[in-house]
């Protein structure tokens, strides 16, 4: 009797053992199942392939939409929803009553089970079951400008057209933009400066991106600033006239776009370049007046405001200048000495000086003297 209940059921016994198998092989999905949460989105916002703005925009989430994250980046500053889709963590008020979620461990595992069942009875059957899962593993990517890595900061206040400041690892710093130099307090568009500068990154999260110097003379961090966009900022005011390409000693890896941007905003008579200024200066009353204004560089003093123009002198670096005449474009002043110098190697150039048509100056005329002719002594 038991010989035969042993040999009667086979196939009920395996079909048993591999129900238990195929549970203890599907374990390891359920501990790597993904945990979600809510979230707010407060702003429109472009949801991307990937976690940063270098990734393509795939979508948009709009103010007030609810979302559900699955992960978030290493850094934790991009959030996955669960479209797969990212979305910048700042856009995003996360549901304080949820945890917010850690990034998923990647595994990709392929379980194959094979079970051959022969019952008595029955043909011989073998049973193939596989099974597989593969998650994708969550990574962020550094933000890359130009090929200069940058550090996340939040705007916190802005100062003018090229000063802000911002919070950075806890402590709020002073920025200074680099290679630009927006109108100062009482100067003709002043104001509008400022405001322009406000636009761009009022609130927001920029990337501040360092070049030779770290700090000016008052201790304020000196750096291009660039929006999570990518948008240059330092660039963008000159280019809509609010601020003049400044060099300074070293610090010049980003001139030729600034220059460009420059000459763009001279040829579309842009702010500063305008043929009429909406707030211009009291013209100045006699023509040999002190300008607050001084070299940046050793400079050239030349003949005429164009490079092609005789070098009369040299004015050394830190100079103060005595100017009392620009051309109309703004782009020479002309010194008390007759002499005419460039924007480009002067700190805080005015825009006030009567315009002049320049004529070169005449120099002394060098006569050669004849070459004495040998005489024979008699």
């Amino acid at each position: 009797m038991q010989e035969h209940r042993q040999s009667g059921h086979p196939f009920a016994a395996t079909l048993v053992s591999w129900l238990i198998l195929t549970s203890f092989l599907l374990f390891p999905l359920i501990a790597f199942g993904q945990s979600t949460t809510t979230g707010i989105v407060s702003h429109n916002a472009n949801l991307r392939a990937g976690p940063g703005t270098t990734y393509a925009v795939t979508g948009k989430a709009m103010a007030g939409e609810t979302v559900k994250i699955i992960s978030k980046s290493a850094a934790g500053d991009w959030y996955q929803l669960d479209n797969k889709a990212w979305i910048a963590a700042f856009l995003v008020k996360v549901d304080t009553a949820a945890p917010t979620p850690t990034p998923v461990l990647v595994v990709t595992q392929t379980i194959t089970s094979t079970v051959s069942i022969t019952p008595t009875a029955l043909p011989t059957l073998t049973l193939v079951k596989p099974i597989t899962t593969t998650l994708t593993l969550s990574t962020s990517t550094p933000f890359t400008a130009t090929g200069l890595n940058g550090q996340l900061a939040k705007v916190t206040s802005i100062s003018n057209g090229d000063t802000i400041k911002v919070l950075l690892g806890g402590t709020v710093y002073k920025v200074r933009y680099l290679m630009i130099s927006a109108p100062n307090l009482k100067e003709p568009l002043y104001t509008a400066a400022a405001d322009l500068n406000r636009q761009f990154v009022k609130d927001k999260f920029v990337y501040l991106v360092k070049d030779v110097s770290d700090k000016d003379s008052t201790g304020g961090l000196l750096r291009y600033v660039y929006l999570q966009n990518g948008t240059f900022v330092n660039a963008e005011i000159v280019r809509r006239g609010y601020a003049l390409l400044t060099t300074f000693t070293a610090d010049v890896a980003k001139e030729p776009e600034i220059r460009t941007a420059q000459e763009e905003a001279i040829k579309a008579g842009r702010g500063l370049w305008a043929t009429q200024l909406p707030t211009p200066m009291p013209v100045v009353a006699t023509t040999t007046t002190n300008i607050a204004a001084t070299t940046n560089i050793i400079a050239n003093v030349r003949t005429c405001p164009n490079i092609s123009c005789a070098i009369t002198g040299h004015i050394a670096a830190g100079q103060s200048l005595k100017l009392v005449a620009r051309s109309a474009d703004k782009t020479w002043y002309q010194l008390a000495s007759g002499g005419w110098i460039t924007t480009f190697v002067m700190n805080n150039p005015p825009v006030s000086l009567p315009v002049v048509t320049p004529t070169a100056l005449t120099l002394p005329k060098v006569t050669t003297p004849p070459t004495p002719t040998a005489t024979k002594t008699p």
